[in-house]
């Protein structure tokens, strides 16, 4: 997020761990875990990134094919 004018201003972030399955909030040299999830949901948001994610894995479809 970004607060101040155009030619100036302070960035913030925040970022999903995927192994610590937790948020986490960005503030310069400042970090610290989001307890509250929906408040990272917001409309100033503007950079989203999307993890795409197999629908089932390799061995599952190894598995299913050796069952028939």
């Amino acid at each position: 997020m970004h607060s101040g004018s155009l030619g100036s201003g302070h960035y913030t972030a925040y970022a999903y761990n995927e192994e610590a399955n937790a948020w986490y909030y960005f503030n310069d040299s400042h970090v610290s875990l989001v307890h509250d999830v929906d408040s990272v949901r917001t409309q100033s948001a503007y950079v989203l990134f999307y993890k795409r994610k197999e629908s089932t894995s390799n061995v599952e479809q190894e598995q299913v094919v050796n069952t028939l």
